[in-house]
C-alpha cells in the first residue's frame, strides 16, 4: 500500500507537469503557425500589389528567402511546386530589379494564379 501511495503522490505533480508541458507547447505551435500564416499573407500580397513589373523579382526573391528560412512549407505540394515553377530562378535569387521582359501579363498572371495556392 505504501508503494501505491508513494507513486500516486509523484504521479500527481508529474502528470499535471507533463499536461502544462502539452499545453504550452501546442500553444506555441498554433501561435507560430499563425506567425507564418500572417508574414506568408504580408509576402503574397506584396507581390500581388506589385504594379511595376521590374519589382517582381524583388518582391519574389522575399518570398522565396521567407520559404527557404521555413522550409516545412515547402513540403506541401503547392508551395513546392511554386518555388520550383517561379522562385528557383537566378534573377528572382539575385532579388535585383531588372528589366526583364519576360514577365509580360499573361505570365505575370499565371504566376498570380499560382501564388494562390502557397500556403502556410
Amino acid at each position: 500500500m505504501q508503494i501505491v501511495d508513494a507513486i500516486e503522490h509523484i504521479a500527481g505533480p508529474l502528470s499535471g507537469v507533463l499536461v502544462g508541458f502539452i499545453l504550452s507547447h501546442l500553444s506555441l505551435s498554433a501561435r507560430r503557425r499563425r506567425l507564418l500564416r500572417k508574414e506568408l499573407g504580408y509576402l503574397k500580397a506584396a507581390v500581388r500589389h506589385t504594379t511595376v513589373r521590374n519589382y517582381l523579382p524583388v518582391r519574389l526573391s522575399e518570398l522565396r528567402e521567407f520559404l527557404l528560412r521555413n522550409p516545412q512549407l515547402l513540403d506541401k505540394k503547392s508551395n513546392y511546386a511554386f518555388f520550383m515553377k517561379w522562385l528557383d530562378d537566378p534573377v528572382v535569387e539575385s532579388g535585383e530589379s531588372v528589366n526583364d521582359l519576360s514577365w509580360d501579363s499573361r505570365r505575370t498572371e499565371e504566376m498570380l494564379n499560382g501564388l494562390q495556392e502557397v500556403k502556410a
